[in-house]
C-alpha cells in the first residue's frame, strides 16, 4: 500500500480481486496446474487444474458509418437504443458530438456518425490467464481468444450483417452518408468479416470464470459452491471469476450478489 509492503494475519482470507487478477494470485500461493506453477519456480502447493483457465468475457465488434451533415446530438446521450435479438446485442451509439466522440478512446478516429456494437450475450470461447512471473506486481498473461468458437462467429456475422441492414434502412439510411471501410468492401465474405473481427474486438469488461466453481467431482473446479478454494482452508473467492459461465448482461450485479450472499455464509460460521 502506498509503495509499502504490509504483513496482516488473519483467520479467514477472502479473495475479491476480479477475474483478471484472481487466477494469479491463487497461483502465487501455490494452487494451480503443476507444470506452469514449475516453469516459474513456484512451489506447488495444491494441484487445481482450472485455475487461469475458462476465462470468458463479452466481446464487441463496431460498425461504424457517418451521419449526414446538421445531425445535432444531445452530448449526455451514450446509447440511442439498445436491442436484444435472440443471443444477439446490437446499440446505436450516436456520435455527433465533439464531446462524445473524444470520451473514448477510439471514438475521435471517426468523422460524426453512427457505431453500431454487436455483441453475443453467452460468448462460447474461452480465454486464459496466466503467471508472467514470481511477483505480485507482474502483469499476468491475459488470452482472451475472442470469436474462436464457430458459434460466435455465426452469432457475430448475423450481428455484423444486422447493423448493416439497419444503417441502410428506410429510418436511419437518410441520416447515414456510407458505411465506412472495411466492412463496406467485405460485407458478403463471412471469412473477411470474421477476420476482421477478430482482429478489431474489444473486451467488455465483463471477464469471469477463472476460479470457477464446481462439485468436487469436477477437476477443473477451483471453488467449492460457497466460494472456498479447494485444498485451502480459509481461503475463499468472492468475484466474478467463481462464476462458471457468463451472464448475458453487464456482471455488476451479480458480482454484488456474490459478495453479499458468500459474506452472509461466512457470518453463519463465524456465529
Amino acid at each position: 500500500m502506498g509503495g509499502r509492503v504490509e504483513e496482516i494475519h488473519g483467520e479467514r482470507v477472502t479473495l475479491a480481486a476480479g477475474s483478471l487478477y484472481a487466477g494469479d494470485l491463487d497461483a502465487l500461493r501455490g494452487s494451480g496446474r503443476p507444470a506452469e506453477l514449475s516453469d516459474h519456480g513456484v512451489e506447488v502447493r495444491y494441484d487445481v487444474a482450472g485455475v487461469g483457465q475458462n476465462l470468458i468475457d463479452h466481446c464487441a465488434t463496431f460498425v461504424t458509418a457517418e451521419a449526414a451533415a446538421g445531425i445535432e446530438q444531445n452530448p449526455d446521450e451514450y446509447f440511442e437504443f439498445y436491442l436484444r435479438a435472440g443471443d444477439l446485442y446490437l446499440a446505436l451509439l450516436p456520435l455527433y458530438s465533439p464531446r462524445v466522440r473524444s470520451g473514448h478512446s477510439s471514438r475521435s478516429r471517426f468523422a460524426a456518425g453512427h457505431r453500431h456494437r454487436t455483441r453475443r450475450r453467452r460468448p462460447r470461447s474461452r480465454g486464459t490467464v496466466r503467471l508472467a512471473g514470481t511477483s505480485a506486481a507482474a502483469a499476468p498473461l491475459i488470452t482472451l481468444n475472442f470469436l474462436e468458437h464457430p458459434d460466435d462467429q455465426r452469432i457475430m456475422l448475423d450481428g455484423i450483417r444486422l447493423a448493416w441492414e439497419v444503417l441502410h434502412s428506410p429510418e436511419l439510411g437518410p441520416l447515414v452518408t456510407k458505411v465506412l471501410p472495411p466492412v463496406s468492401e467485405i460485407i458478403d465474405s463471412d471469412e473477411a468479416l470474421v477476420d476482421w473481427a477478430q482482429s478489431t474486438s474489444g473486451s467488455g469488461w465483463h471477464p469471469v470464470g477463472t476460479a470457477r466453481m464446481g462439485p468436487d467431482t469436477d477437476r477443473g473446479a477451483v471453488v467449492d459452491q460457497h466460494g472456498r478454494l479447494r485444498g485451502v482452508d480459509h481461503l475463499r473467492v468472492a468475484d466474478a471469476s467463481v462464476m462458471p459461465l457468463t451472464v448475458s448482461v453487464p456482471t455488476n450485479l451479480t458480482c454484488m450478489m456474490i459478495g453479499e450472499r458468500i459474506a452472509e455464509w461466512m457470518r453463519t460460521e463465524s456465529d
